[in-house]
């Protein structure tokens, strides 16, 4: 499958990109492997968007996982304090 994403460098940079993945996780997988915290991914053929509450909440998870500071994993996922 191929997703598309938006993602932000360690050094802050925005990133938009396409990538090919079995499915989302594997997709996560890779641009976490190229040390990118993913702010959005978006599967082109069923067309699945991340925005709900939820989608916040999997995003700072992920970003925790990625051992990113607690802050800037809130930041990252647009979610205040």
């Amino acid at each position: 499958m191929k997703f598309e994403y938006k993602a932000r460098t360690k050094d802050g940079e925005l990133q938009v990109g396409n990538v090919e993945a079995s499915n989302k996780d594997a997709a996560l997988n890779v641009l976490f492997g190229h040390g990118l915290f993913v702010l959005s991914i978006e599967n082109r053929q069923a067309l699945v968007r991340q925005n709900n509450e939820s989608d916040e909440a999997d995003k700072i998870r992920r970003l925790y996982d990625f051992h990113a500071p607690v802050f800037d994993a809130y930041r990252v996922a647009g979610v205040g304090l």
